[in-house]
């Protein structure tokens, strides 16, 4: 039925994975609420996205800012460089 999860579903774990690597992967390293919500809105909920971004933001992994009214999610430079050195350590991609 209409709301109850399945196999198939997108875990947050699996938001999370996805949020990072859009970020990581986008020149500018930022989205916006709308265009994030709009590419994915198959693999959740907008308060299931929100919980991921509010997770990803209190991890010090992004940051969430207001510019005029459009929410738009980023990724510092310094963090980017972070997350890469770190996965090329570990032979590891997103």
């Amino acid at each position: 039925t209409l709301g109850r999860g399945t196999q198939n579903d997108t875990s947050g774990g699996q938001r999370k994975i996805l949020l990072l690597r859009e970020l990581l992967e986008r020149d500018t390293h930022s989205i916006t609420r709308a265009m994030l919500h709009k590419k994915y809105w198959l693999q959740g909920s907008v308060a299931e996205w929100d919980d991921a971004v509010v997770s990803a933001k209190e991890a010090g992994l992004i940051e969430i800012v207001n510019m005029s009214g459009t929410l738009v999610y980023e990724m510092t430079p310094e963090r980017v460089k972070e997350i890469k050195e770190f996965l090329a350590g570990k032979g590891k991609q997103l």
